[in-house]
């Protein structure tokens, strides 16, 4: 095959959107990248792969929590989330280089630290041969989505069947008890919270000037 004539894109920017259950990181992404395509950008988007594997399985058994089981699912999570991270980066780098390129990811590779002890985390990662640090390296920037579950009586709290969300298992108390923990596992020096403009490595996110518009708290 003859070598593709087109400059691949090296200057993209990944931004992780993490929470936990009912943060509401799927549609702020949704979202998002209408926005950002109406100000110019080329917005790619990773699915939170978790959804369709519970989608697949039928759902979280509680029997399996504390057992090898666990730590096995946790394991094939994170692998499919690294691997349709990897393929959009893939083709996001193979976008014109004059192409303003964002790819919004739901639900960080690391936000699988709040649903494990430290070891069976460790396990997880040894599973995998990668290391948390190496996990954080994947973004530009992570965004931390606050929950419906823990604002008042959690009254906007959906799960299970009929609800907003049917792949989601976690009860309100389950996921009022999880968000301290993704907000921990979710910390790096690139992480913000939802209600901070995004002002940390500008120099990539606005490079391409601005006729492709600014990114900020009007998000």
């Amino acid at each position: 095959f003859d070598d593709d004539p087109v400059q691949t894109n090296s200057s993209f920017y990944t931004i992780a959107f993490a929470g936990a259950p009912g943060s509401g990181k799927s549609t702020t992404i949704c979202t998002a990248q209408y926005e950002l395509q109406k100000l110019g950008y080329t917005v790619l988007q990773v699915k939170e792969t978790a959804t369709s594997i519970f989608n697949s399985i039928g759902g979280y058994d509680q029997a399996w929590a504390g057992t090898r089981r666990h730590v096995d699912l946790q394991a094939d999570l994170l692998d499919a989330q690294i691997r349709e991270e990897k393929l959009t980066k893939k083709y996001a780098a193979c976008k014109p280089a004059d192409q303003a390129v964002l790819v919004l990811v739901d639900s960080a590779t690391a936000s699988g630290r709040a649903y494990c002890t430290q070891d069976e985390w460790e396990d997880v990662l040894q599973l995998q041969g990668v290391t948390h640090q190496e996990l954080f390296a994947m973004y530009d920037q992570v965004i931390d989505m606050e929950s419906v579950a823990s604002l008042g009586t959690g009254s906007l709290y959906e799960y299970g069947v009929a609800s907003n969300n049917p792949a989601r298992w976690h009860n309100l108390e389950q996921a009022r008890a999880v968000v301290p923990a993704v907000t921990a596992a979710s910390a790096t020096d690139s992480y913000i919270t939802a209600s901070t403009a995004i002002s940390k490595r500008p120099d990539r996110l606005n490079s391409h000037g601005n006729s492709r518009g600014k990114i900020g708290s009007g998000w």
